[in-house]
């Protein structure tokens, strides 16, 4: 949906039977907003919500994709966590971390596997993901390669104690991180 912040109106900007959007996040290549469908897509339409074009859609490394979060790279390159088997049951390593080009949507990294990998978001340099991990309570951190198609290293970083909650989106921003 898009909301008019003057009017105070929303409008549905894209909607079907198959589609359940996730997250959103603008892309420095094209400026258009990436919508994840949680049925195994990404969506792009134009900052004001129209020109719905279907920018990935299949497997990856033969796996078909349940997207959640998506964060860019300067260079336009998408990371997406990937929360397949996210309740079957929650704390085997089914999900993982996938990236795509952001010219052509080429599968160019399928990370770690891990127990529903949800929000991340980029290190102020570039060099590396924080990754917050749903039903573990924690936030990983990933380093990556200086391409970024691969996971040097990577380690549990914060464990948080959220009573029944559970740790869920984040996101980078000009200016830092924030949850």
């Amino acid at each position: 949906m898009a909301i008019d912040l003057v009017s105070r109106r929303a409008r549905t900007i894209s909607t079907d039977d198959t589609i359940a959007f996730t997250s959103a996040q603008f892309s420095p290549i094209d400026g258009r907003l990436y919508l994840p469908n949680f049925h195994g897509s990404l969506v792009s339409v134009t900052a004001d919500g129209h020109d719905p074009q279907v920018f990935f859609s299949g497997p990856v490394a033969g796996a078909t994709m349940n997207p959640d979060d998506i964060s860019f790279d300067t260079a336009g390159n998408l990371y997406i966590t990937d929360t397949t088997g996210a309740q079957n049951p929650y704390w085997k390593p089914q999900g993982r971390h996938v990236r795509l080009e952001g010219h052509t949507a080429e599968a160019t990294g399928a990370g770690l596997r891990t127990a529903y990998p949800n929000g991340l978001a980029f290190t102020p340099g570039f060099e590396g993901l924080w990754v917050s991990h749903n039903t573990a309570n924690q936030i990983g951190y990933l380093r990556l390669s200086e391409d970024g198609r691969e996971v040097m290293t990577a380690h549990p970083a914060i464990h948080v104690s959220g009573g029944g909650g559970q740790v869920d989106s984040w996101q980078s921003t000009p200016t830092g991180t924030c949850m």
